[in-house]
């Protein structure tokens, strides 16, 4: 574990990582492993971050989620977990004590969406596209809900403010 990894020159990890602050000053690549950060995530103006095959997890309190690509997304520890943009994943969980602010963002999600209740997960005003197969689909209140891909979409209770397309199998409980 690092308290502070500054990444001045192009890299590349070769394992997994767990960082208090990581300072990303130049581009730099996940890869396919387990990123953990713990306070702080900061990205210097130009700088590319490659994060879709990794498992990335923010573990402090209070942080700012990058517009990325992730593998998966775990939002954990407590405190407000503010999405800075749109942000593409595979699995996205929320755990612990986190709230997810996603925003007016658009959050693609390619795999299940797990650990969301209406307290912890605030999506009123964004836009989640599930695309994948045979995904869960979070029994929260969204913006905008789109069920996209193939499979079967699985979900708890779904309230929404403005159902975009619905274009696969969906098994309900209630849809309000």
């Amino acid at each position: 574990q690092y308290d502070v990894l500054t990444i001045n020159t192009a890299a590349a990890f070769s394992g997994d990582v767990a960082v208090s602050t990581l300072n990303a000053n130049a581009n730099t690549d996940f890869g396919a492993n387990a990123v953990d950060l713990k306070d702080a995530f900061n990205v210097g103006t130009g700088v590319t971050i490659t994060a879709s095959s990794a498992d990335v997890t923010y573990s402090g309190a209070d942080q700012e989620v990058k517009a990325l690509t992730y593998g998966s997304l775990t939002l954990s520890g407590s405190g407000d977990k503010t999405f800075a943009g749109n942000v593409t994943t595979g699995d996205l969980e929320i755990s612990g004590t986190a709230v997810a602010k996603f925003g007016a963002n658009t959050i693609t999600v390619g795999g299940n969406f797990t650990g969301a209740t209406d307290s912890n997960a605030d999506a009123d005003e964004a836009t989640f596209i599930y695309n994948g197969a045979d995904q869960t689909v979070a029994g929260i209140k969204y913006g905008n809900l789109t069920l996209t891909g193939s499979g079967i979409k699985t979900a708890g209770d779904v309230n929404k403010n403005t159902l975009s397309t619905i274009d696969r199998s969906f098994k309900k409980r209630t849809f309000n």
